[in-house]
């Protein structure tokens, strides 16, 4: 057999030396060439078809090489067109060859003993345009698409500390590299599927699968990707680590004050859909993006501040012997919160930038100064609000203390409720013996009154003279009527001293008296 190379390295080698010794092609000589051949005719045609035939073809490099004689001026027309139609017949051999040795591994290859999905479901459960089989190694794995697209995904948004760095896609069961060629069909399968493509694997595809080439051309779309896939599988601790960096450094949007025993998991659940543009704003390189996300996690920030107020507080409420307790979780939700559209505008691309910086730093050295002393007076008040609640506790002892005072009191007014029944019986029992009395003495009174003689006037016919004798009653001693009583009684005895010295003649007879 002739051959231009003492080994063949591949196939379409052997498929071109046969080819050259059906056409006749034997190694260039400069004083020989064929004789009576069809289409070689001048050994300077000879060489042409030599220089083509007689390096070695490999799967790499047979279609540079065959371009190349293409554009080769020097070449006629008529010979590149022997040259392209047999290399045609070169590569249609090899491609019969090779559909007919796939075809062979396939049906005599083993199928790998696993019938379930990467979810443990099973794989019998779904559609056949939802399934891809390929073969690595003579042996047949099945996926799903969605599951071999997940890991496409993975293995191109692999990061370090969020700087680009793409993994070499493999298969999940062995952990080797996935070929080249099964690379093709995956992506193939899912674009004629009802799946959406990749952003990222349809930009892979497009350079031939090249890794270095990959994360050189298309850092920025590899960055955005990652920031989303970052965002969709943020662990509870790093969720929360970055709540608390939002609140930190957006405190002029977010103005209120979370305490620190509030639940984790409560705090993650509401302002998980804050962080997909905290983390646009920190780590986006867009910077049309990162400034429409700054705008929007500020003016949202602004509205739950404004629409909950009393978020995150705690309420302590003191009980006998127990403290309960709990904290405000009324909130707003973020897709309710309404936030105008910006114009375009907004973000300017020009050479003033750094003007306007300048002016923002020191306007924001002004307000952390400001919200450094608003942050020492929240500090002095919680230290107030602290010795509140300590004397509050006291307070809430002594009415325990009180409340058993008032017990034992409860008990004492038991008692007493049966002493005042009693004393309320003695004094009526009294009432009724002094009205007793004091009825009995003013008809006593009143019948000595009628009895009594008010006056006596006895007339002396034997002396000639008149003596008159008051026997007074012994009750008219006393001015019982005021004013009247005393002028009647003055009356009186003027009265009866006027009739005396009328009636005694003279001299007076005072022993008369």
């Amino acid at each position: 057999m002739f051959s231009f190379t003492k080994v063949p390295n591949d196939t379409i080698e052997m498929i071109k030396e046969n080819m050259c010794i059906t056409e006749r092609i034997k190694p260039w000589n400069i004083s020989s060439y064929p004789d009576n051949h069809e289409y070689i005719k001048t050994p300077f045609e000879h060489l042409m078809y030599y220089s083509f035939f007689y390096p070695s073809f490999t799967k790499s490099n047979n279609k540079r090489k065959l371009y190349e004689i293409l554009n080769n001026t020097f070449y006629s027309e008529q010979i590149r067109n022997h040259i392209e139609t047999i290399f045609y017949k070169i590569k249609r051999i090899d491609q019969i060859l090779n559909r007919f040795v796939r075809n062979y591994k396939w049906k005599k290859s083993k199928t790998f003993d696993n019938n379930v999905d990467l979810c443990m479901n099973d794989l019998a459960l779904y559609r056949a345009h939802t399934l891809i089989v390929i073969m690595e190694d003579c042996v047949k794995y099945t996926f799903r698409l969605s599951d071999i697209m997940k890991i496409i995904h993975n293995a191109l948004t692999h990061h370090y500390e969020m700087f680009a760095d793409p993994q070499t896609i493999k298969n999940p069961y062995t952990n080797k590299p996935i070929s080249e060629h099964n690379l093709y069909n995956i992506y193939y399968s899912i674009k004629y599927s009802n799946y959406t493509m990749p952003i990222l694997f349809h930009l892979f595809y497009i350079i031939g699968f090249n890794d270095k080439k990959f994360i050189l051309d298309n850092e920025v779309f590899i960055r955005e990707e990652t920031i989303m896939s970052v965002y969709k599988n943020l662990s509870k601790s790093s969720l929360t680590n970055h709540i608390r960096d939002m609140f930190d450094k957006y405190k002029r949007s977010y103005t209120l004050k979370v305490d620190v025993d509030f639940p984790t998991d409560k705090l993650n659940e509401i302002f998980y859909p804050f962080i997909e543009s905290y983390l646009f704003v920190k780590y986006s390189l867009i910077r049309y993006k990162t400034l429409y996300h700054r705008d929007l996690l500020t003016k949202k920030l602004i509205q739950f501040c404004k629409q909950s107020p009393k978020f995150g507080r705690k309420i302590i409420r003191m009980k006998p012997k127990k403290k309960d307790i709990s904290f405000i979780t009324e909130h707003v939700a973020y897709a309710k919160l309404i936030v105008h559209s910006q114009d375009s505008t907004t973000y300017p691309y020009d050479s003033n930038d750094s003007d306007t910086s300048d002016t923002d730093s020191d306007s924001d050295d002004e307000l952390e100064v400001q919200i450094n002393e608003v942050d020492d007076q929240t500090d002095e008040l919680n230290e107030q609000m602290d010795e509140l609640n300590e004397q509050i506790e006291d307070m809430n002892e002594l009415n325990g203390q009180m409340d058993e005072l008032n017990e034992q009191f409860g008990e004492m007014d038991l008692n007493n409720d049966q002493d005042d029944q009693m004393s309320i019986s003695v004094s009526d029992d009294v009432a009724s013996l002094n009205d007793q009395m004091s009825i009995s003495v003013s008809d006593d009174v009143a019948s000595l009154n009628d009895q009594m003689v008010v006056g006596e006037l006895v007339l002396d016919d034997q002396n000639s003279g008149l003596r008159y004798h008051n026997v007074l009653n012994p009750l008219t001693l006393y001015n019982f009527n005021g004013e009247e009583n005393t002028e009647n009684n003055c009356d009186s005895d003027s009265d009866s001293s006027s009739i005396e010295e009328e009636s005694r003649t003279f001299p007076y007879n005072y022993d008369s008296h």
